[in-house]
């Protein structure tokens, strides 16, 4: 299948409405079962920036989160919500729980069969074809699943200018590691190339971003 793009109209966070527009999105292929053929574990990388309620419009959308969790389980398939926060939030279980709670995710979740995941391993991994890095750490979490996909939230950024499915991924890098790259590449292309890199080696199945609000 070739790349493509797709925009769905969504007017508001309620769980139907979001639903409806994510089945949309997801169903780019004709067959959603087919997109994720053989795969039985996904995560479903989210932008969890800080602890920011819902309505700042700073983290992915929990509503969006749950709305995608539903359709891959409705396909057979079992997803894992999954972030490390930005620099200066701790990669730590209390963090996770905190940055949870604030941005909606527990209360939402709290009495679904969804995963949010709170292990905090990270290891160091080859980037043997990178462009700018050729080692980085990774949060293991995203090495144990059949595919990821980045559910990104659209907004600006004050570095890059724009934060989307690209730039989403960089979440997979620990919090304390994420401010090393930002001090080494300083120069917008280097650090551009840095996500290409990261985003080259998840090789994210599929790609949403949120933009009911922005």
């Amino acid at each position: 299948m070739k790349d493509t793009v797709k925009i769905v109209k969504c007017s508001d966070y309620s769980l139907e409405a979001v639903t409806k527009a994510v089945k949309e999105v997801m169903d780019i292929s004709g067959d959603t079962g087919k997109l994720f053929k053989n795969m039985k574990r996904i995560a479903v990388k989210v932008n969890l920036l800080k602890g920011a309620g819902p309505g700042e419009a700073v983290t992915t959308h929990p509503a969006v989160a749950y709305a995608v969790c539903r359709v891959l389980a409705e396909n057979g398939i079992k997803p894992l919500v999954i972030d490390s926060p930005g620099t200066g939030t701790p990669y730590t279980k209390a963090s996770l729980e905190r940055v949870y709670q604030k941005c909606g995710y527990t209360e939402l979740f709290r009495d679904s069969k969804f995963e949010l995941n709170y292990n905090t391993d990270f290891t160091e991994i080859k980037v043997p074809q990178g462009k700018k890095i050729r080692q980085m750490k990774i949060i293991k979490p995203i090495l144990d699943v059949d595919g990821v996909i980045s559910l990104a939230k659209g907004k600006t950024h004050a570095f890059t200018q724009i934060t989307a499915a690209v730039k989403n991924l960089f979440g997979v890098i620990p919090d304390m590691y994420k401010a090393i790259y930002h001090a080494k590449l300083k120069d917008i292309n280097n650090f551009s190339d840095m996500l290409v890199d990261v985003c080259e080696f998840i090789k994210p199945v599929f790609s949403i971003i949120d933009a009911v609000t922005v």
